[in-house]
């Protein structure tokens, strides 16, 4: 009994050095610690995540996807874990893998926007908007309250030529961030696009004041 509790109490020690680490930006020390503190609690799931969150954010990508593959073949019904290894694919600029593991994110956790708002971006970035507009929609189904996927999904209306659903979007970002220059400056140009020459103006005018941001 007195062993199990020095253990525990051991394992707490060593993971807490680890935070401390990570909080000051000393990654490789951070996973030292973690790492160790793995060794004496193998299924501890919040030392995965430790080591996930320093993974992300490494340089050394590709050691990074081996490790969080291990951690999603361990917790296989963990869609965070995909979630890092298709931002760590992204880096890397492998966007078909990084689509997949968004895959898997979502098919674990279907309700988090995030997972289809970055996954919209990628379809985007290998010329598939229609998937790309699919995926902001799921994002909205998701959480209907971030500025920031209108926004997304009025570019790729806007890249679709179908400037009335963009300006739509803009309209509803705006409405939920109505201190983000870069929103009016974009509605005024769609205002701009349907002929509504008054209202792109007053929009202009209110972009300039804000600062394009």
């Amino acid at each position: 009994m007195f062993k199990v509790i020095r253990k525990y109490v051991l394992f707490y020690f060593i993971f807490n050095r680890g935070i401390t680490r990570e909080n000051i930006g000393e990654y490789p020390e951070a996973l030292d610690y973690f790492y160790l503190a793995l060794s004496l609690k193998p299924n501890s799931m919040k030392t995965y995540r430790a080591i996930a969150r320093i993974c992300r954010k490494s340089k050394t990508c590709l050691n990074g996807i081996d490790f969080v593959n291990k951690a999603s073949w361990r917790f296989p019904d963990k869609a965070e874990f995909y979630a890092i290894k298709a931002d760590l694919y992204r880096k890397i600029k492998d966007y078909d893998n990084a689509i997949r593991e968004y895959d898997l994110a979502i098919k674990n956790e279907g309700e988090n926007w995030e997972y289809y708002f970055y996954r919209a971006k990628l379809k985007a970035l290998k010329g598939d908007v229609q998937g790309a507009l699919n995926d902001c929609n799921g994002s909205i189904n998701a959480n209907s309250n971030n500025a920031k996927v209108y926004a997304q999904r009025a570019f790729y209306y806007f890249e679709r030529k179908n400037f009335f659903n963009a300006l739509k979007d803009y309209e509803n970002a705006i409405k939920l961030n109505p201190k983000k220059g870069h929103y009016y400056y974009m509605l005024a140009c769609m205002y701009d696009l349907t002929k509504q020459i008054t209202k792109a103006k007053e929009y202009y005018e209110k972009a300039g004041n804000l600062g394009i941001n």
